[in-house]
């Protein structure tokens, strides 16, 4: 999947969900999760260089909580350490 293309990984986010954002460095690639569960692959063939993490609100007072490690991970990595190839390849749509 292209940096400028877009796709639709869920019905979308509610108060209290757990949005995470992962980078697969063995297959160069960036995965979403919810609460927990895989969304999918987002892009792939990542330019593994300077990556910088961006955030974005929907409406004033919206808030988010960064985890960049310092708490354990809602998503269990475990899987995708073991079997990378096992992650689900990005499907344009």
């Amino acid at each position: 999947v292209g940096l400028n293309s877009r796709r639709m990984f869920c019905d979308g986010f509610g108060v209290g969900d757990v949005v995470g954002c992962g980078l697969n460095l063995c297959t160069q690639s960036i995965f979403f999760t919810r609460n927990g569960d895989m969304l999918g692959v987002a892009f792939e063939q990542v330019p593994l260089g300077m990556l910088i993490p961006t955030f974005s609100c929907m409406s004033p007072g919206d808030t988010i909580t960064a985890n960049f490690g310092t708490y354990s991970f809602t998503f269990d990595q475990t899987a995708l350490l073991m079997d990378p190839a096992s992650m689900p390849s990005a499907k344009p749509t």
